[in-house]
């Protein structure tokens, strides 16, 4: 079994690199910054690669490096709450920049990567497609609002995961693709916003853990579905 993990350098991406590489899967796992991954590049067994999926270059260069390997599951890790100091709490803190950055981030990264690995694909066996989603992207579940660019650009990406489940179903091919949101993890991503949490939360090794049980128990949810940590499905 072969998987790759976009966003590996910390946090969920390294635990889900080196969980799915301990429980026997060859893993390919992509960094951006040097600096920042370290651990990951202390890790023999898992073959790292630096990308900026942003950078087309950066983008084509991988793919031609991978280009005959077919993964059975592709994870997107890659993801920021904020440019800022904190997320918008009102209008008045709206920025073009800052929501231009959080969509590029967010958003628009996945559908370039689906797009470029799209030939590591298999049109044969069940394949899947996750990525990290947030439960502050459901557009039922918002009765506090705030966070406007982070909510708004999640929301988008699961819109763009339904497409691509419809797309691939027309085309035959069986790629799952799932968007599941990993609960509150102890991140650099979040650790400056934990203050005051109430309920769990969780390490990057748990969260690693029950990203993989909902993969495991895919059979439970259609292609497209947007699903919580604990296996329950989210509303859009």
């Amino acid at each position: 079994m072969k998987a790759i993990v976009f966003g590996a350098g910390h946090g969920i991406g390294y635990s889900l690199s080196l969980y799915l590489s301990r429980i026997g899967y060859q893993v390919v796992a992509t960094y951006r910054k040097k600096e920042n991954a370290s651990d990951l590049l202390s890790k023999s067994e898992i073959k790292s690669f630096q990308l900026d999926p942003l950078n087309q270059d950066s983008l084509n260069s991988l793919v031609d490096e991978l280009k005959e390997i077919q993964f059975d599951l592709f994870i997107n890790c890659i993801g920021v709450l904020t440019i800022k100091s904190s997320p918008e709490k009102n209008i008045r803190a709206l920025n073009l920049e800052t929501m231009e950055e959080v969509f590029r981030v967010n958003t628009f990264i996945t559908p370039l990567l689906v797009q470029a690995f799209k030939k590591n694909i298999s049109r044969k066996k069940e394949t899947h497609f996750v990525v990290l989603s947030a439960k502050v992207g459901s557009i039922e579940d918002n009765n506090i609002g705030g966070s406007y660019s982070y909510r708004a650009s999640k929301t988008a990406l699961n819109m763009f995961m339904k497409n691509f489940s419809n797309e691939f179903r027309n085309l035959k091919i069986p790629c799952k693709f799932l968007s599941i949101h990993p609960g509150t993890t102890h991140t650099e991503l979040s650790k400056n916003y934990l203050k005051g949490i109430k309920h769990t939360v969780w390490s990057s090794d748990d969260t690693a853990r029950h990203i993989f049980e909902v993969i495991q128990s895919s059979k439970n949810y259609a292609s497209g579905d947007f699903v919580n940590w604990d296996g329950s499905v989210l509303p859009w």
